[in-house]
């Protein structure tokens, strides 16, 4: 009985090789596959995907259900790992720039809620508002620190900079600068 499961398995893992085999060999000889997005299932696990095309391509965990939970991607921009919440959404992205790295965290309805990217200037971390607006602003650089905390898209709220060894302060309404002093 182990012999025969055995080979059964066996007999699946080729059969997932020679379909993405099958799937690989069709798309080159449709000739155009920028356009098409070919799927294969590893003969690791049946819980392994890869999806690819000729911008990208993406290693995929599945869940046991079937739906990716974790996504490796890679393009020509370079790389980023999704994670997915219950519901198929991208709740997580760490990925790579062109100057550097930077982390994305979303809520239910897919807005951007957490921000960290780093570049050669420094550092940024970016929280927004439930309504989308910049909520608090923290920013490092070579030449100083920036603060700033915002009442969300109606603009309004501080910046406390430090510049060449002196500290900004600015106050802004509806988006406009009201007051800015130098200490």
């Amino acid at each position: 009985m182990e012999n025969t499961r055995e080979r059964l398995a066996a007999l699946e893992r080729r059969l997932a090789e020679l379909e993405g085999q099958v799937d690989r060999e069709l798309n080159r000889e449709a000739g155009d596959s920028s356009q098409e997005r070919a799927t294969d299932t590893l003969p690791l696990s049946p819980r392994l995907q890869v999806v690819y095309d000729s911008q990208r391509t993406e290693f995929r965990v599945l869940k046991p259900e079937g739906q990716a939970g974790v996504c490796l991607v890679g393009s020509e921009e370079g790389g980023a790992i999704q994670v997915l919440d219950a519901c198929g959404r991208v709740a997580v992205v760490v990925d790579a720039t062109l100057v550097g790295g930077r982390m994305r965290i979303y809520d239910t309805r897919c807005h951007e809620v957490l921000r960290i990217e780093v570049d050669e200037e420094g550092g940024l971390i970016e929280c927004r508002m439930p309504q989308g607006g910049l909520g608090v602003r923290l920013r490092s650089r070579e030449d100083g620190g920036e603060f700033m905390v915002m009442d969300g898209e109606r603009g309004t709220g501080v910046q406390v900079c430090s510049v060449g060894g002196s500290i900004e302060v600015a106050l802004l309404k509806e988006g406009r600068l009201v007051m800015k002093g130098v200490l």
